[in-house]
């Protein structure tokens, strides 16, 4: 496979991450924006800006995953969230740059977005693990 060129692949679905935060995230919730650094998945996850807590709307958050992307376009970033009481927590990688198309890929497709059913899909409700 060919280099992937980061300023025309694939930038993080900031419109369904908004999606999903204010249908299901709004309020007493903890949000943290994380980015794996590094070449090895074994690196572990690293915080992001600051922790949100009771969000009221979703802009102060994209805003932190887009300066977040801006400022990491080689590594992966997640949307990690949780909530105390009932004990719940969601985890949602919004980038990963492992699984890009090729520049091929890209140019044969048309557009900058793969055909997907996960970006079609309507935000689910989420279950409590308490």
């Amino acid at each position: 496979m060919g280099s992937i060129n980061y300023s025309q692949a694939i930038k993080p679905d900031t419109a369904y991450v908004k999606r999903i935060i204010e249908n299901s995230l709004l309020s007493d919730w903890a949000i943290r924006i994380e980015y794996q650094s590094g070449e090895s998945e074994n690196t572990g996850w690293q915080l992001w800006d600051k922790t949100f807590f009771a969000i009221s709307t979703a802009e102060a958050v994209l805003t932190a995953l887009r300066d977040c992307y801006t400022k990491h376009p080689k590594c992966a970033i997640r949307l990690h969230a949780e909530k105390f009481r009932p004990q719940t927590r969601i985890v949602y990688t919004v980038y990963d740059p492992q699984y890009l198309p090729s520049e091929t890929e890209l140019k044969t497709q048309g557009s900058t977005r793969p055909a997907s059913r996960e970006y079609e899909q309507p935000v689910r409700q989420i279950r409590s693990i308490a």
